[in-house]
């Protein structure tokens, strides 16, 4: 039974996907320029969109059509966020597995070995043994990098709500004083 360092590693990383990062992204820029563009006092229909100059369209449709993406944009991302999580409990679970298997393999070993009062090591304990050692070993030189990564996986999770909040409110003000 060989204990594979590496792959407990990956199964201890976060998993997070492409669609999650893109949406993430996505979500923060747009909440960031209606923030900015409130804050800077610069209205919605004096900005130029992937080059199209948009001054001549009505503003409370700008708005809108902001809104829209905005709430596009969160959507994709909180689904593919639960999405990433449910993947995420399956490589827990996975990891748990394995930890299990060779953790009770060696239980079983050291009451076989307490009950027959042998002090012989067999070749299967001391593999087993090393399985059980390197894992807690890894597991406590990564304990600092999970709390770490708990923190950023939180921040990931809430920073773009908060943005979108905000920015939710500042397009519902900016709707409220486009409406005639």
């Amino acid at each position: 039974m060989k204990h594979d360092e590496k792959q407990f590693l990956d199964l201890l990383q976060e998993y997070k996907s492409d669609e999650t990062k893109k949406a993430r992204r996505n979500l923060s820029t747009i909440c960031f320029i209606i923030i900015s563009a409130w804050i800077l006092k610069i209205r919605f229909t004096e900005m130029r969109v992937f080059g199209v100059d948009i001054s001549s369209s009505a503003e409370l449709h700008v708005l809108l059509l902001a809104l829209v993406l905005m709430a596009y944009w969160l959507i994709m991302f909180l689904l593919s966020w639960n999405h990433d999580k449910e993947i995420q409990k399956e490589r827990s679970l996975h990891l748990i597995e394995q930890v299990k298997h060779f953790t009770e393999r060696f239980r079983v070993i050291e009451e076989k070995r307490a009950k027959s009062n042998s002090d012989s090591k067999s070749h299967d304990y001391n593999e087993v043994k090393a399985a059980v050692d390197a894992y807690r070993a890894q597991e406590a030189r990564t304990k600092r990098a999970a709390q770490y990564g708990n923190v950023v996986n939180k921040l990931e999770l809430l920073v773009p709500i908060i943005l979108s909040g905000a920015a939710g409110v500042v397009l519902a003000i900016n709707i409220t004083n486009a409406l005639p």
